[in-house]
């Protein structure tokens, strides 16, 4: 195992006295933020691949030559020290006159890369007040902080990439890394639906069949109504909804099932046009009419639509009203 550590500034300059001691502090870092497996922590990870078309990516040289090194060489050394001022080139812009400057919506900070057998992990520290700039010893504050970072954990045959922003920034996946999205919205959705559709999106920790079914039925609901799949903001309303004193899941994997996190990207689009094709129920009258719905068990339950005696009765909203009018006449 061996640890480089850069200081990416206006400049990229590497700190050559790596030692026990900063290295124990580096560990530190990495499980505080990684988590003890150091590939990310559920629910923050997104999945990428290297482009099929870039023969010349080093991330591709990395993983064909230099991932499975038992002792790193200086040619290893050398290709660290180019991919440490890759980063630097990602985050400079070139002014009018040729000359190059930060950009300024990119956070100077420090990019630590920890190489193990078969696995690299670049960590990028957006915020270093937390930490000792001279030992990496973690400081009170650094908790608070660790939300400023960015990483990627590239293994044999995965490609983990992590961003505490909503979405990855373009820099760092893109004009630092050249990596591609491994899923696309779509098939993001198409697994939150189909996990959904067979009980399986909710954690099996969760064995209470009514209370299970509630979680279902809002995960369901936040499916046909978000824009965005942000498992952090479905706990808290998810929580909010359940409204119980003695109930209040902590943590996302409290309520999404173990598998699914592991699948899904951190934060993705939700194809609102293939969900509501899924969802949608049509109910049979007769054979000259029926009704569809996109999410019958919301409507039934907000007695917006009800059976009694033969008769099915709908709310019809104000604004839909006069249409409605029209074809009664």
């Amino acid at each position: 195992m061996n640890y480089f550590v850069f200081n990416i500034t206006e400049s990229c300059e590497r700190d050559t006295t790596i030692n026990d001691k900063k290295i124990s502090n580096l560990d530190k870092i990495i499980d505080s933020i990684l988590g003890h497996s150091g590939n990310g922590l559920p629910g923050e990870i997104q999945h990428f691949k290297i482009s099929d078309d870039d023969e010349s990516n080093k991330i591709k040289l990395l993983r064909d030559k230099y991932l499975d090194l038992h002792k790193v060489d200086s040619s290893y050394e050398t290709f660290i020290s180019g991919l440490a001022n890759d980063l630097l080139k990602a985050e400079l812009v070139e002014e009018k006159d040729g000359s190059k400057r930060r950009h300024k919506r990119i956070t100077p900070g420090i990019l630590i890369i920890k190489h193990e057998k078969g696995k690299l992990t670049l960590l990028k520290l957006e915020e270093t007040s937390s930490i000792d700039k001279l030992t990496y010893e973690l400081k009170s504050a650094f908790m608070t902080d660790r939300r400023y970072y960015k990483a990627a954990i590239i293994l044999n045959k995965t490609i983990n990439v992590i961003d505490k922003n909503r979405k990855v920034a373009n820099y760092w996946a893109y004009d630092f890394l050249h990596l591609e999205r491994e899923r696309d919205d779509k098939e993001n959705t198409k697994y939150l639906v189909a996990k959904i559709k067979s009980d399986e999106l909710v954690a099996r920790e969760i064995t209470d069949s009514t209370l299970r079914k509630t979680i279902s039925d809002l995960m369901r609901e936040k499916i046909l109504t978000e824009s965005r799949f942000e498992p952090d903001e479905w706990l808290e309303e998810i929580n909010n909804s359940i409204k119980s004193e003695d109930l209040s899941f902590k943590k996302i994997e409290d309520i999404f099932s173990t598998e699914a996190l592991d699948f899904l990207d951190e934060s993705f689009e939700i194809d609102k046009k293939f969900a509501r094709q899924q969802f949608k129920t049509v109910i049979e009258i007769s054979p000259d009419l029926k009704i569809e719905a996109i999410n019958i068990e919301v409507a039934i339950r907000a007695q917006k639509i009800s059976f009694d005696d033969g008769y099915i009765q709908i709310q019809v909203p104000e604004e839909y009203r006069a249409n409605i009018r029209q074809l009664f006449k």
